[in-house]
């Protein structure tokens, strides 16, 4: 019986592992599209969904929540973040030991989105002097596709663990729903 240390072992795996590493990314990045689709399908209709029947839906308190409640940017970005959030939750539960760090990358990716989203929001209403119900929603679904891309381009590249992944995404719940309900008399958050 022959005791192989740690170092002989990455000696073995470095032999050996180069054409398994590719396919291992392969299968990973096979994988992940389909989760990539689906989050920016879901994401994208559960968005245009919850905007169409807000009026309905913000009757109920726990849903009120998840929605927008006035036009501020902050509760806006609400359609993009829960159903987005949820699903990558599931999806580190169900591809955990493929994609280590998936939820600081979701976290990553997420902020780079919500700034494009403030970005296009504010200069859109600007030039235009005015804002639509089309027009809001195409700004979600193209900050919805900017997330859907970014999520997919650093699928392989998670070196990080999901620490940063697990505070931010309560901390991130936490704000916008004390924000939804005590806002602050600052622009971001108010109509």
């Amino acid at each position: 019986m022959k005791i192989i240390t740690y170092h002989e072992n990455r000696v073995l795996d470095a032999q050996t592992g180069i054409l398994d590493r590719a396919s291992r990314r392969a299968h990973l990045l096979k994988r992940t599209l389909f989760w990539d689709i689906g989050t920016l399908l879901i994401t994208a209709g559960s968005a245009v969904i919850l905007r169409i029947y807000a009026a309905v839906l913000i009757n109920i308190p726990i849903v009120r929540c998840f929605l927008p409640v006035h036009e501020s940017a902050f509760e806006q970005s609400k359609l993009l973040f829960f159903p987005s959030a949820l699903l990558t939750v599931i999806r580190w539960l169900v591809n955990g030991d493929l994609q280590k760090g998936i939820l600081t990358t979701f976290a990553e990716s997420f902020l780079r989105s919500f700034g494009i989203f403030l970005i296009l929001w504010y200069t859109v209403r600007g030039i235009l002097g005015f804002s639509g119900f089309w027009l809001d929603t195409s700004i979600l679904l193209l900050t919805d596709c900017f997330l859907a891309y970014d999520l997919s381009r650093r699928a392989g590249q998670q070196k990080r663990s999901n620490l940063t992944g697990i505070f931010f995404l309560p901390l991130w719940e936490t704000a916008v729903i004390w924000c939804t309900y005590h806002p602050p008399e600052i622009g971001l958050f108010q109509a």
